[in-house]
């Protein structure tokens, strides 16, 4: 079974770790090693990581196309009225063998519809249900993100990915990120919508009419 370590909100680093018997393969992202370790071992090597931080262990999910991992970028804003949207999404291949979609690790992107309909050999009525499911899960997580952090949020990057059984999975939450994979889509209209949300939003906090 493969496990994900990640803090929440950022990804400070990656490492991976399969179970074969009473042994643990580690594999770190930065130099791509691997070592085989006992239980103790790995007990051990996860208090020299976390820092007196805190982080979260989930087991792996890792869609693949081919050789390349595949998840998705989804842009959560809140609008003028102070509710959740979904302002659009791309979808992220990796290099063949990466085991993260980071800019560093990218090999292409795509809108999702498309990507959904090549990696999941999907029909469009399909594509377009599953990423409308992808939508709806992310809108759940910001309005669950409301009822349990402390302050205010209306803007938030969320990566999800979705498994062979088509089941939507949330990788990382960045309430930080930048619009990169957007200028890199040369998609000007969502950028812009992206860029200019959050003054909408603070508008509407202050009081000022849409």
């Amino acid at each position: 079974m493969f496990f994900e370590t990640f803090p929440w909100f950022t990804w400070a680093w990656y490492r991976t770790r399969q179970k074969k018997r009473d042994r643990y393969r580690v594999s770190f992202r930065e130099g791509k090693t691997a070592s085989i370790l006992t239980k103790r071992q790995v007990v051990d090597l996860l208090n020299q990581l976390k820092d007196r931080k805190t982080y979260l262990i989930q087991q792996a999910v890792q869609m693949k196309y081919g050789k390349s991992p595949v998840d998705f970028r989804v842009y959560m804003q809140k609008d003028s009225r102070q509710q959740w949207t979904c302002k659009g999404m791309v979808a992220r291949i990796a290099k063949a063998g990466s085991i993260v979609t980071n800019l560093g690790y990218l090999d292409r992107l795509m809108y999702p519809d498309e990507a959904i309909q090549k990696v999941y050999q999907l029909n469009h009525d399909e594509a377009k249900s599953l990423e409308r499911q992808i939508r709806e899960v992310c809108c759940n997580v910001c309005n669950t993100l409301d009822r349990l952090s402390v302050g205010l949020y209306g803007d938030v990057a969320i990566d999800p990915t979705v498994d062979r059984n088509r089941k939507v999975w949330i990788l990382e939450i960045n309430k930080k990120y930048g619009c990169k994979f957007l200028e890199l889509l040369g998609d000007t209209h969502l950028l812009r919508e992206i860029l200019t949300g959050p003054l909408k939003y603070a508008k509407a906090l202050a009081g000022f009419p849409d």
